[in-house]
């Protein structure tokens, strides 16, 4: 009962530490977007808007890895900041400040931006014509024009809402059974090969009927229930962190086996799914899906 009544505490709690690694984190990750949207103008099996005739596979390699573990860390921190925000400024303000922050430049772009890039789009594709952008402004009022990156602030506005009102409104008996799940992370923080093989298998069971080696995107504003899902996974696993940080610098502290132990994952799951797309192992989707979610969770 001790256990439950502290990690309910620090919902309310001021934490006023300075997170320098995770905000270089953040960082590299959007460093590595850039890098990301730019390697499909020379992929091979993942073509781009625009595609250069020195079209690689090495390219389908590098966004298959990093697609493997940068949007899942992304919502990952997420859920951390939230729990940290949260304790310095309280659960209205908080979300008063995600409407500012996140809705608000979500709607604006979805209203100005998406019908341009719908036309944008298709003028890249070779098929557009002006009727298109009256088409798209159209389709974007009965949400069937796509969200395009913007999808990422749909997501994650959705999410914070679902926390703010699960810690408000949930019956006590949830509220009980998400603060134990606390201090079961901290007594297995000495030793990340377990963190690593539970997210892994929870993550790979969401995912289980992609069967294509990755989690694909769903950028409507109706999205795909698996897909929502499997990135709300990773938002609560950031809250957990949040909750039992303290506990968690042995894990920190063994980032050098981490990473080395990601390059055999990364070449699994590269081999595994091209060997899908080529159609000799269909069989391995599993396999694929599996290195996926552990290449995941060792590069988090």
């Amino acid at each position: 009962m001790r256990d439950i009544e502290m990690i309910h505490g620090i919902m309310k709690q001021a934490d006023d530490t300075r997170w320098h690694g995770y905000d270089a984190l953040r960082a590299l990750m959007m460093i590595l977007g850039v890098f990301f949207q730019a390697c499909y103008s020379y992929s091979v099996n993942f073509p781009g808007y625009v595609n250069d005739p020195g079209s690689s596979k090495a390219f389908d390699a590098t966004l298959l890895i990093l697609h493997a573990f940068r949007m899942p860390t992304f919502f990952a921190m997420a859920g951390f900041f939230t729990c940290l925000v949260i304790g310095k400024k309280g659960p209205e303000n908080w979300l008063r400040d995600r409407t500012r922050r996140i809705l608000l430049p979500f709607l604006v772009c979805y209203v100005f931006f998406t019908p341009l890039m719908t036309l944008l789009t298709g003028r890249l594709s070779g098929h557009a014509s002006p009727g298109d952008l009256f088409a798209a402004v159209a389709d974007m009022f009965v949400g069937k024009s796509q969200l395009y990156h913007f999808w990422f602030l749909y997501f994650l506005f959705s999410y914070s809402l679902i926390w703010y009102i699960f810690r408000k409104y949930a019956p006590q008996a949830l509220l009980d059974a998400d603060a134990h799940l606390s201090p079961s992370v901290q007594r297995h923080a000495g030793s990340p090969a377990r963190l690593v093989l539970a997210g892994t298998l929870i993550s790979f069971a969401l995912m289980m009927n992609e069967r294509s080696g990755f989690i694909s995107y769903s950028p409507f504003l109706i999205p795909k229930i698996r897909v929502f899902v499997y990135f709300l996974f990773f938002f609560y696993a950031g809250t957990l962190m949040f909750r039992a940080r303290n506990a968690l610098h042995a894990t920190y502290r063994a980032w050098p086996k981490m990473l080395l132990a990601a390059v055999p994952l990364a070449i699994l799951y590269v081999v595994c799914v091209f060997s899908l797309q080529s159609g000799k192992a269909s069989s391995w989707w599993w396999l694929a899906d599996l290195s996926d979610t552990a290449l995941c969770w060792v590069m988090l």
